[in-house]
């Protein structure tokens, strides 16, 4: 692999590789970038009120299913 001298600091660097990699804070139907475990929580946060049971189905497909405000099964 080329070794390339970057001309740009630190914080310009992490904002053009999060850019390209797609990581974002809150799962969007059709999307395909990666959610942090922040956004998962918050989104399943707000599906269900603390200590529900119940699943629902995520904009990808998955069904998550949640027992006594706990996440017990992800399935594609």
């Amino acid at each position: 692999m080329a070794d390339y001298t970057l001309s740009m600091t630190a914080a310009q660097a992490d904002a053009a590789i999060t850019a390209n990699v797609g990581i974002t804070t809150a799962p969007t139907a059709g999307s395909a970038k990666t959610v942090t475990s922040g956004g998962v929580k918050t989104y399943v946060d707000g599906k269900f009120t603390a200590g529900a049971t119940g699943t629902f189905t995520t904009a990808d497909g998955k069904t998550i299913t949640v027992t006594a405000g706990l996440i017990t099964n992800i399935a594609s």
